[in-house]
């Protein structure tokens, strides 16, 4: 028997695992699994319904080929005392498949099927406390092996603060994430669930709208001292101000526009029925044609580095010729444009 200790939680005893073979027909699939816990609100999902939902992953036939050429697995899934397999859904799911591709004669794989059918699984000497199985499944899944989709992250690391009542600063220690990182993924979490509760709404892909406007500094500001500013911005999600989430990156130029009655036009603008983001950047682009115009974007970029112009910069310019002819001529062409009717 192969054992092997996992250390987990500096402060506590490492966990026993022991390799044992196990028949795939004992081995359950994780209804847990953060992965598809969005789509069991009302009900957890049956195994065979999350064989199904694993099967429309784009990855799960890769793998599946992998492990048939590989004559099997080529790591072991981790399963708890209750045969749930806890890291290894989707192996489980192929290997369930190929079983039964070579029942039915569709393959015919070079290696034995037991290699297929009765296979290696780590598992816990005792029983592992559900505060230990997030944390090893958060440093799988989002620091380690194949991250999760970001959603997923999200959601595993916002149960770990909401659920097993850890801190930020426990958490970024435990997954080695900066504690940035984790309010994101909680704070973000959190404004999705909210707004998904308020407007009843079902897609979990909205979650990317409040990802952005946590990572705003200026927008997460906006919303966090005013209550009423999180209001809205559900409302705008909802109306579709926002064709794609990066475009809330945009929002900042309109609501922060340092010309009161422009942003105000801008914010009247975005407002109305039928209209959204594009269309106020669009007319805000009008007073500053940076914003669309790779030309533009270049003489503002000259323009604030000119206005920070060291003293020390200046002086020295006044004694290299050829800096200051360089300006001089870039003086002269702007003029020179500017005169023309």
């Amino acid at each position: 028997m192969v054992t092997m200790k996992m250390h987990i939680r500096s402060h506590k005893e490492p966990l026993d695992t022991e390799i044992r073979i196990i028949p795939i027909k004992k081995l359950k699939l994780d209804r847990d699994n953060v992965r598809f816990r969005h789509l069991s609100k009302d009900r957890p999902l049956s195994d065979a319904e999350i064989e199904s939902e694993i099967w429309k992953e784009s990855e799960t036939k890769s793998l599946y080929n992998q492990i048939i050429n590989s004559g099997g697995l080529l790591e072991h899934p981790f399963v708890d005392e209750n045969n749930v397999v806890r890291e290894g859904n989707r192996r489980l799911a192929c290997l369930r498949q190929i079983e039964r591709d070579f029942m039915e004669g569709r393959i015919e794989p070079l290696s034995p099927l037991t290699n297929f059918t009765e296979i290696e699984c780590r598992v816990p000497m005792d029983s592992i406390a559900p505060i230990d199985l997030d944390i090893l499944l958060a440093i799988w899944h989002v620091k380690d092996k194949k991250p999760w989709a970001k959603l997923n992250q999200a959601s595993h690391i916002y149960d770990m603060r909401d659920r097993r009542g850890l801190s930020y600063d426990d958490i970024a220690k435990a997954i080695g994430m900066s504690k940035g990182a984790v309010l994101q993924c909680c704070k973000s979490f959190e404004w999705t669930t909210e707004y998904m509760k308020i407007y009843k709404v079902k897609n979990v892909t909205c979650w990317s709208f409040f990802e952005e406007l946590y990572k705003k500094k200026t927008l997460r500001n906006w919303v966090v001292n005013d209550r009423r500013n999180l209001e809205k911005f559900f409302e705008w999600v909802y109306n579709e101000k926002f064709p794609m989430a990066i475009n809330v990156r945009k929002l900042p130029d309109i609501l922060f526009n340092l010309d009161k009655q422009l942003g105000r036009d801008l914010m009247e603008l975005f407002n109305l029925k039928g209209k959204n983001i594009h269309d106020a950047i669009g007319e805000l682009a009008t007073h500053d044609p940076s914003l669309n115009n790779s030309f533009f974007k270049v003489i503002q970029r000259i323009r604030k580095r000119l206005d920070k112009m060291s003293k020390e910069e200046l002086r020295e310019m006044n004694h290299m010729l050829a800096k200051k002819k360089s300006l001089i001529a870039l003086r002269d062409k702007i003029n020179e444009i500017t005169k023309l009717q």
